[in-house]
Order: structure tokens, then C-alpha cells, then sequence
């Protein structure tokens, strides 16, 4: 399967089950020309463009954002772009008692990543 988008700053973009990386219950994530298509199953489920242009800001460069707005071929809203970074991990994984013990994680590691996160603007 194929579907072209209309991506924003980018322009249009065909998407392949060859680009697909993983799917879940929220959306549908892809990898091509070194970028991440996030596209939601359902449109209203999708972060606000408002949200998106807001993180869009954010500085650090230890920090994965939306980029770019995507559209269907009706102009509706379905997903955003992001930077692609090989191996790294969502930042959710850490709080899970499996990974932690997976990799050895204690308690000050933990802190130490969250006292990270709070000095990010």
C-alpha cells in the first residue's frame, strides 16, 4: 500500500508499508529521507496543531519535537513529522519495572534524567 501526503515545509511525500517502522492503537509511524511520519488512525485523536507549533520550539538538542504538519489529500490534519534518531529509547520506557531491571536503572538515574527534563525550555 501507498498514500501520498501533503507535508508542511516539505510538500508532498508517498509513504510505503516499505517505510513503516511500527503501528499501535493511537497511530502508524514511519522512516523516510531521515524523518518520522507520525500518522494518527484517527484524526481526532491527533495532538493539536497549536501543541505541535508550541514543542516545535523547544531548544535542546537532547530533545526529539514535531516538525511539520501532515495532510491527507483533503487537507485535513493527520499527523506530524520528527527528526530521526537512531538508537534512542521514548523516555516513558524508564519508568517501566522491565526496562529498569533490563538495563540496570536505579532510582538516581531516574532523577537524574527527570532533573534533566525539568531545565529543558
Amino acid at each position: 500500500m501507498q498514500t501520498t501526503y501533503s507535508v508542511e515545509n516539505i510538500g508532498k511525500v508517498t509513504l510505503t508499508d516499505r517505510d513503516q517502522i511500527g503501528s499501535g492503537g493511537e497511530a502508524v509511524c514511519f522512516i523516510k529521507n531521515n524523518s518520522v511520519f507520525k500518522i494518527y488512525h484517527d484524526k481526532n485523536k491527533m495532538i493539536p496543531t497549536t501543541k505541535i507549533k508550541e514543542l516545535s520550539t523547544i531548544t535542546s538538542p537532547n530533545v526529539l519535537k514535531p516538525l511539520n504538519i501532515i495532510y491527507d489529500k483533503s487537507g485535513k490534519e493527520v499527523g506530524f513529522t520528527m527528526e530521526y534518531k537512531d538508537n534512542t529509547e521514548p523516555i516513558c520506557k524508564y519508568f517501566t519495572k522491565s526496562f529498569k531491571m533490563r538495563n540496570n536503572i536505579v532510582k538516581d538515574n531516574i532523577n537524574n534524567i527527570v532533573s534533566k527534563m525539568q531545565s529543558i525550555k
